[in-house]
């Protein structure tokens, strides 16, 4: 299957953890799926999902650090709970970048603010005959647990190991899949290392990878 082109793949995911029976605390740091609908737009329908509301990402975060450089200090309690996610997730592989976990949201006002701010000051827009495109208003900054997002790019137990497969960002790649090796969920443990010291190091990126 070129999971890549399969639309459906993310609204099939959720299917699947609506099914999943578990005591582990990691399915709590799962982002939810609330429900979802169709429309159609002027070229084809679309799924919409509607998921539980969120902060900013982990990823936005680091524009409050010089350099968006973060300590690894300050990192670690999200690093902890990243870690609980993916004990969850086994045998699954995952996407992990810091652009898919947001901050939770303790206080619903902060949610009031965010809609008042747009009514008073709409964010630019470029209108065409078509259809409208908006710039994203960017959520304020919480101070919540860190939930894992977009699970459009998850592979099931049964797409695992597939040669060939580039499931990760190129500088997070793990080595076998770079070279074209089987794999298995042991890959996300790389790409988490990776993730910090991208974002934790001022030397930037371990290495940077080429395909082969």
């Amino acid at each position: 299957m070129n999971w890549n082109s399969d639309r459906s793949h993310e609204m099939r995911f959720y299917d699947y953890l609506d099914q999943v029976e578990t005591d582990r605390p990691g399915i709590s740091l799962i982002r939810k799926r609330l429900g979802s609908f169709e429309i159609q737009g002027p070229h084809g329908k679309h799924t919409c999902l509607v998921l539980g509301p969120l902060g900013i990402t982990l990823d936005e975060v680091l524009d409050y650090f010089p350099q968006r450089k973060i300590s690894l200090g300050i990192l670690k309690p999200s690093l902890r709970h990243i870690l609980i996610q993916w004990t969850f997730s086994i045998p699954w592989a995952l996407r992990i970048l810091l652009s898919n976990f947001l901050l939770g949201v303790d206080d619903p006002a902060l949610f009031f603010s965010f809609e008042d701010a747009e009514h008073t000051q709409p964010a630019p827009r470029k209108i065409l005959e078509d259809r409208t495109i908006y710039v994203s208003r960017r959520m304020y900054a919480t101070d919540g647990l860190p939930f894992l997002c977009d699970l459009g790019q998850a592979r099931f137990p049964e797409e695992i190991g597939n040669r060939g497969a580039y499931i990760m960002p190129d500088v997070y790649r793990a080595p076998e899949i770079t070279m074209h090796m089987k794999w298995d969920c042991s890959v996300d443990v790389w790409n988490i290392a990776m993730v910090v010291c991208v974002n934790a190091s001022r030397d930037g990126f371990l290495f940077l990878t080429m395909s082969i």
